[in-house]
């Protein structure tokens, strides 16, 4: 606050006779540097933060559905051969039943 802007509220206060100057104790003196000090934040600002860390958990995310679909798959897999009838046919080289 410049001299000036004091001055005049000074000089306000004065005139007015319903406001009564009382000093601060500290405490308040304490909340109000508080409050100066906190920065407020607005939504451009801190979206870019939460949609970091959003990536990051999607990408975990399907990461962790692709291994699941992974090992499914492996096991639909060692049943399907393993319900296969034989083993490999000499004569052509093929899985399957001997003839």
């Amino acid at each position: 606050m410049k001299y000036i802007d004091w001055m005049r509220r000074r000089i306000n206060i004065l005139r007015d006779t319903k406001i009564i100057d009382f000093p601060e104790t500290p405490e308040m003196i304490e909340r109000k540097i508080v409050t100066e000090e906190k920065k407020i934040r607005y939504f451009h600002e801190v979206w870019p933060e939460e949609e970091a860390e959003l990536k990051i958990s999607l990408e975990a995310s399907k990461a962790a559905k692709a291994e699941r679909t992974e090992s499914r798959r492996q096991k639909r897999k060692e049943k399907h051969v393993a319900k296969r009838k034989g083993r490999i046919d000499h004569r052509t080289n093929r899985p399957g039943k001997r003839k």
